[in-house]
């Protein structure tokens, strides 16, 4: 989706508000993937004429992605260090492993 977006294959329908969600939604709808839940539908529509494939629903679920993946955010984990104390770290996209990218 991401590359049809780029070659113009797959557009965001005039209509739609421009991406909305504040980081901490972005980084909630991201985890929900990460973890294999469903964080919503995306709704397409193809112009059968020209063949482009509109985003009728999803728009900014979309953009989370894809802001995601080129690594304007990671999402934030929270872990023990040796003193056992609570600590917070960001990983982006690009850290995971090969196999989370792909199943992502």
């Amino acid at each position: 989706m991401l590359e049809m977006l780029e070659y113009g294959e797959l557009v965001r329908g005039s209509y739609q508000r421009t991406p909305s969600h504040d980081l901490k939604k972005s980084r909630e709808i991201i985890g929900d993937l990460l973890k294999g839940k469903f964080a919503g539908a995306l709704t397409f529509s193809k112009n059968p004429e020209n063949g482009i494939i509109e985003i009728i629903d999803g728009s900014s679920r979309l953009a989370d992605i894809e802001n995601y993946i080129s690594g304007k955010f990671g999402i934030i984990t929270q872990y023990l260090d040796e003193n056992s104390k609570l600590c917070k770290k960001e990983i982006f996209f690009q850290e995971l492993e090969e196999e989370e990218k792909n199943s992502f």
